[in-house]
């Protein structure tokens, strides 16, 4: 696999490029790779994760396509104080073998990557899984502006129309790399 990092610099939407990157410590250039760009004020939040693994086989690929699809999407889970709701998943096409998105929606999402504060989070966006061979993607981008500054459970999660548009360009600089 390429380094993601460098695939997907020129594709990382704007309102997050210049939050704080971060990236997971035990990254291999050849099984998994695990990033992420934040951007939190008092006008509004940014979250953008994004994960490629490499699995031993394209079978056990595809089956993390159908836990994603089965189990993941068009669903509602409460894990304490969290909330979150997901769509029904959008197939896509002409992007990897196996491509799919649904929609988002967290109340109370902890913050996700680790810092000061320990606040809680309303946020919405997509989620996208791609499959290219035995190579696994997934991009989450979340968001949400506050109805006003510090109001951090009333206001706006992102533009569906936007944020799946995000996620595909993202999610096509990878499968690029990828080939």
């Amino acid at each position: 696999m390429s380094e993601i990092g460098r695939a997907v610099s020129g594709s990382i939407p704007a309102d997050v490029a210049n939050g704080k990157h971060w990236t997971y410590p035990f990254n291999t250039r050849t099984d998994e790779q695990y990033l992420a760009w934040e951007d939190f004020d008092s006008l509004h939040n940014r979250l953008l994760t994004v994960r490629v693994t490499r699995e031993t086989s394209i079978t056990e690929a595809k089956a993390e396509a159908s836990y994603v699809e089965n189990e993941l999407a068009d669903d509602h889970v409460r894990e304490g104080r969290q909330v979150v709701d997901t769509g029904p998943v959008k197939e896509i096409t002409h992007l990897a073998d196996e491509c799919m998105s649904f929609r988002i929606a967290r109340e109370n999402a902890p913050r996700a990557i680790p810092g000061p504060g320990g606040f809680a989070y309303s946020m919405g966006g997509r989620y996208l899984y791609c499959r290219v061979m035995n190579v696994d993607i997934v991009v989450d981008w979340e968001g949400f502006d506050y109805s006003r500054p510090g109001a951090l459970d009333a206001g706006i999660g992102l533009d569906d129309i936007s944020a799946e548009h995000d996620v595909e360009r993202i999610a096509r600089a990878i499968a690029t790399a990828l080939h």
